[in-house]
């Protein structure tokens, strides 16, 4: 594939995609507010990818790429499998050790709210308003 597609691809890809996405999001909302229709939180997911893969399909198309002269694979081989599994789990230590350390400076919200909740059982008063609120609560 020639360079000159690729670098002319981008922005088409950027703006069309705010403009589909704005339009998708615009078209949800007058789903959701207007006629009542629920739509699950996946749902807006699966849609952000739907537009991707369509405008790439249409710039396929309308530039005449040839997917398979330009996407050429290869097999890739047995030890460069086992070498990338095994890459993968070293590096497990790692990302377990720097996340143990950004915990260090980020505040645990639910062992707050498990404290507030504590002290809440102390009086029957706040713990029956407390579940109560829970009980009301609209998830």
């Amino acid at each position: 594939m020639e360079v000159k597609k690729i670098n002319c691809f981008m922005p088409v890809l950027i703006v069309s995609y705010v403009f589909l996405s704005s339009l998708v999001s615009l078209l949800m909302v007058v789903a959701i507010n207007q006629l009542g229709i629920h739509i699950p939180g996946w749902v807006s997911y699966v849609i952000s990818e739907t537009v991707i893969i369509v405008i790439g399909l249409i710039y396929i198309a309308v530039m005449g790429i040839s997917i398979k002269r330009d996407m050429q694979y290869h097999i890739i081989a047995f030890k460069d499998v086992i070498v990338s599994i095994l890459a993968g789990y070293m590096m497990i230590p790692m990302v377990l050790f720097i996340n143990n350390v950004s915990m260090l400076f980020s505040k645990n919200y639910l062992e707050y709210l498990w404290q507030l909740y504590q002290h809440l059982l102390k009086n029957s008063y706040s713990e029956a308003c407390f579940m109560e609120r829970i009980e009301n609560a609209e998830y």
